[in-house]
């Protein structure tokens, strides 16, 4: 048994809940539903990709990308400042473009 709320989303799969604005539906899901619940949205005949949850969520793995690459190369900025050995170009190329990446994402503060 699935279980959406009234927008559609999945709340719950083969877990119901006992819940009056919820909406229990008995359909098999196809495995890219059942891998990703939370790109999809139910229609009333179909569930049916949300390009919102999916832009959403390829957004968060950049971000998320971009962040550990800037960690894993840490090391070689403080290299930098205590041997005063040179950051490869390739390395600060990377790590300007995941910067930039990540300064286009935060909401504007006025």
């Amino acid at each position: 048994m699935i279980q959406v709320d009234t927008q559609g989303r999945i709340v719950t799969i083969n877990a119901p809940q006992a819940s009056t604005q919820l909406i229990s539906l008995e359909v098999q899901l196809t495995q890219d539903v059942a891998l990703n619940p939370e790109l999809y949205r139910w229609t009333g005949e179909a569930f049916v990709l949300s390009l919102e949850a999916q832009q959403n969520k390829e957004q968060s793995e950049r971000r998320t990308k971009a962040k550990h690459y800037l960690d894993a190369t840490d090391f070689y900025l403080v290299r930098q400042v205590e041997t005063g050995a040179d950051v490869p170009q390739e390395v600060l190329s990377k790590r300007e473009t995941a910067r930039s990446l990540l300064v286009t994402l935060l909401p504007d503060f006025e």
